[in-house]
């Protein structure tokens, strides 16, 4: 990777005091990274040359190497050197494992075994087209993690130990806290953003009843909604830098009645055609200036969010994607800023390169709208949570659609689930796929309406670990490991939504518990979803966001807290409003307290032994 800056950093979990964490140079001009006589990394050799099939390791000239400790637990390697490549191999142990760096899963995996690729999107491959989150950034189970500080284009070889920079320690959780320290964080999003969201490829097309244009096609959603009391917060469209007159004869006048209707308007944007043709290099201040006044439009309008799409199919040159993409990423971020400020619109982007988490969030790109592309949904959200893009979703029942009924009602209904838990719950429709229209039955509605307002009432939840995440880098959907790293079985699947054809209901009683360790076969219904709380657990849920229900007369907001407390967890803590659970064993009691913001002394309400809810009214949020 041309330009680098290597860094190295150790997980901050295991603090200074504790550990006497030393970086020294090998005899073969590899470096060392030890606590007195354990080695955590052998950095087998640093790599320099002028073709990146040609780099060799340096070997007894070092000149231009520094590396030092910038913090207890961070250490920094950099390389000043006239080589245009430059990277490093090391070895790690036989069975360590690596994650992070691209979204796509591989062959289905959640790690990176045998895969060398560059960092770059992923195209036309199984389950999933043009999956295009990456960041130059891995970790391993052997406790420490790999960031290399730049937007050049670069590979990956994970065939054997891999490359670049590191962070270290036993906590994963750690690692991606200091590699967001070093990197970037996602933004707080608007609660409009999390959805549920419905947007259509072309609503220019596919039009029914009295329908004769894009935006009366648009209004038919939004009644559909309405009537069948459907909760929902945003609608995207279409979008080429210009609103056609003859499908939206009034762009102004329609978003502000959309907005009144509750619902913020995004506009898609893309372009036309994909492949190389003439294009703005943003690099040149002139052609970004130029850009950043066409936006201007579309906010002066009331638009309030871009969903970006392409950018990594052949427009450009690969050797400029991930330079080009982060500054268009900016570019539409100044464009919402400069109007509405931070966190008061929502865009997101299929293609977005490490730190540009701080400029949109993220989906997953083109899902094949089967089985297939919903498991593989499933693990690129759990890898995009890997590499911190926290505020993820999916076209739920994938895009790629082939045939009327594609996607199937069971595979709808089944991503539909799966997006309820999702950060973001955002539908595409329209074009003959509109669950309400034929061939589509009474069955696909029901599940719709189900899903969409069992994530309206978790906003509480997702909000809260959203702020979480911009505050941590800490993602909201997270593989298992980071939360139960000692557990080797946890490092892959090991709940997951139903992705497979077939469920057929099965009634498990609210009483039922299982053991940690334990495993379970679960059949349900297209009406529901394998959920399972942990003890002690505290779920802030409740609707505190309007958006479309405006059948709801005096409509107020409301916070309703689920708690689940054991006697094995003294305490646990939750923060939406600050949320206190306490147990007493001897006493055989349960309580639960929470502060409301910028009040003295808390509320408290006693529990029953078999647990309960509470419910808050006239609730101010910390964010």
């Amino acid at each position: 990777m041309k330009g680098v800056r290597l860094l190295l950093s150790l997980g901050a979990l295991i603090t200074s005091i504790s550990c006497d964490y030393k970086i020294s140079l090998t005899t073969s001009s590899g470096l060392v990274i030890s606590d007195g006589n354990n080695t955590i990394v052998n950095n087998s050799a640093i790599l320099a040359g002028n073709q990146n099939t040609t780099a060799t390791a340096l070997k007894n000239s070092t000149q231009g190497l520094t590396y030092s400790f910038i913090t207890p637990t961070i250490a920094k390697v950099t390389l000043n050197t006239s080589s245009s490549f430059l990277g490093a191999r090391f070895s790690a142990a036989s069975d360590a494992r690596f994650f992070g760096v691209w979204e796509y899963p591989f062959n289905y995996q959640i790690d990176n075994s045998n895969i060398t690729f560059d960092l770059k999107g992923v195209g036309n491959n199984v389950g999933i087209n043009w999956v295009n989150a990456r960041a130059p950034f891995f970790l391993t189970s052997a406790g420490y993690g790999v960031y290399s500080d730049t937007l050049k284009m670069g590979s990956y070889n994970f065939s054997v130990p891999g490359e670049a920079q590191f962070i270290f320690n036993s906590s994963s959780l750690s690692i991606i806290e200091q590699y967001t320290a070093l990197s970037a964080r996602s933004e707080m999003p608007p609660t409009s953003g999390l959805g549920p969201t419905f947007w259509s490829d072309d609503f220019t097309q596919d039009f029914h009843g009295s329908v004769s244009n894009a935006q009366e096609n648009i209004q038919d959603v939004v009644n559909h909604l309405y009537y069948s009391q459907i909760r929902a917060t945003g609608n995207r469209s279409w979008g080429n830098f210009d609103f056609d007159p003859n499908f939206y004869p009034n762009p102004r006048g329609f978003i502000k009645n959309l907005t009144d209707w509750g619902f913020d308007f995004q506009l898609r944007k893309k372009s036309e055609e994909g492949g190389l043709g003439e294009a703005l290099n943003l690099s040149i201040p002139a052609a970004y200036d130029y850009f950043e006044k066409k936006l201007e439009y579309f906010a002066s309008v009331g638009v309030k969010g871009y969903k970006i799409d392409r950018g990594e199919e052949g427009e450009m040159p690969d050797y400029v994607q991930n330079e080009q993409m982060a500054l268009f990423l900016q570019l539409a971020y100044d464009s919402m800023v400069q109007k509405w400020g931070a966190s008061n619109y929502f865009t997101f982007a299929r293609s977005v390169v490490d730190r540009s988490r701080a400029r949109t969030a993220v989906w997953n790109g083109d899902s094949h709208a089967n089985f297939t592309g919903l498991a593989y949904t499933v693990a690129s959200g759990i890898r995009a949570g890997l590499m911190s893009f926290p505020i993820w979703g999916s076209d739920t029942g994938g895009y790629t659609r082939e045939g009327a009924l594609t996607p199937t009602e069971e595979v709808w209904a089944r991503w539909m689930w799966f997006s309820a838990f999702s950060p973001v719950y955002e539908l595409m429709l329209g074009t003959n796929h509109t669950p309400w229209y034929a061939p589509y039955t009474q069955q696909t509605v029901d599940a719709l309406k189900a899903t969409s307002n069992l994530h309206a009432d978790l906003t509480p939840y997702i909000k809260s670990y959203a702020y979480t995440a911009s505050k941590t880098g800490i993602p909201i959907i997270r593989a298992l490991f980071l939360e139960a790293a000692t557990d080797a079985k946890t490092w892959d699947f090991l709940v997951a939504p139903i992705v497979s054809a077939g469920g057929k209901r099965s009634y498990f009683s609210k009483n039922s518990t299982y053991s940690a360790g334990a495993t379970a076969n679960v059949s349900v219904g297209l009406d529901s979803i394998p959920v399972y709380v942990t003890q002690g657990a505290i779920i802030p849920r409740g609707d505190i966001f309007q958006g479309n229900a405006k059948w709801i007369e005096d409509w107020q907001p409301f916070l309703r807290i689920e708690l689940f407390p054991s006697f094995e967890v003294a305490e646990s803590r939750f923060t939406a409003v600050e949320i206190v659970l306490k147990t007493d064993k001897e006493k055989g009691s349960a309580a639960v307290v929470w502060y409301l913001k910028e009040q003295q002394g808390g509320k408290e309400v006693n529990l029953n032994r078999g647990g309960g809810f509470t419910e808050l009214k006239d609730v101010e949020c910390l964010f």
